[in-house]
């Protein structure tokens, strides 16, 4: 299986740092192992962090069930994560 490489919040471009930055406010300063993979397209990763920043962190539905939707999702799927 091909594996797609990630950017390091360490290796990233100004571009990608500014976003990596408004996901680390989110998480608690941890950038998820995708995030880094779609920074490969920074606008992939603006867009993509746009909309599930969205579906995740606002709304009126609690946060915690969002969270525990996108766990058994990732379970369900065989995440390691």
């Amino acid at each position: 299986m091909q594996k797609v490489s990630r950017i390091s919040p360490e290796s990233a471009s100004d571009e990608v740092k500014a976003i990596y930055k408004e996901i680390g406010r989110a998480t608690g300063g941890w950038i998820p192992d995708f995030y880094q993979s779609l920074a490969q397209r920074p606008a992939l990763l603006e867009g993509f962090w746009k909309m599930q920043g969205s579906l995740i962190f606002k709304g009126k539905v609690p946060r915690h069930h969002r969270e525990m939707v996108n766990v058994f999702v990732s379970l369900k799927n065989g995440c390691e994560y």
